[in-house]
């Protein structure tokens, strides 16, 4: 090297770079940047299974049916779910505890509007899971009797055993279904 005129002469000086690896570079803004949110934890949704019936079933206006349905939840027992039950809306069955395997039980009557029949399961940390399936429900009629014998307006003894008969009928169900009394 030649130095310059008047400058003494210097030698070389040798550079050295030191490369801090990234994940210590960055240590600091994550330490100190993020803000703490703690531990949280995660509530399933419970599942709802309706077991009795399927998408599409027919319904008999009137009839008292049983549905049955499962609920189960990844983080709690099932006695500690709460179950209901709704067709088109309106409540046939709320608050139900499910038993000890899950499963839940419904027993009520079928108004006249078919729609979707819900069930509805709650957790203790108000997670709610559904199934429904479409109904439709069927009209029914009143069944029908008449009395055959005795003939309307016969005179008969106070003490005498008058035997009556008569005929039932219905548009849904057979005779021998029929309870008459």
């Amino acid at each position: 090297m030649n130095p310059l005129p008047g400058n003494p002469a210097r030698a070389p000086v040798p550079r050295t770079t030191t490369r801090t690896p990234l994940p210590l570079v960055l240590a600091p803004a994550l330490l100190c940047g993020c803000p703490d949110h703690g531990v949280e934890s995660i509530n399933a949704t419970p599942v709802a299974t309706i077991l009795s019936h399927q998408d599409g079933a027919t319904l008999d206006e009137g009839a008292e049916l049983t549905f049955v349905g499962s609920a189960a939840d990844a983080d709690h027992p099932p006695e500690t779910l709460s179950v209901s039950w709704y067709l088109a809306g309106q409540a046939l069955c709320t608050d139900l505890l499910p038993d000890q395997d899950g499963t839940t039980t419904c027993v009520a009557t079928v108004g006249s509007e078919g729609g979707d029949l819900v069930l509805q399961v709650r957790d203790p940390k108000n997670a709610v899971g559904t199934d429904s399936v479409a109904v439709t429900v069927q009209p029914t009629s009143a069944p029908t009797a008449a009395i055959t014998a005795p003939e309307d307006g016969g005179t008969y003894a106070a003490d005498a055993l008058i035997t009556f008969e008569g005929v039932v009928a219905d548009a849904e169900d057979a005779a021998e279904a029929l309870t008459c009394w």
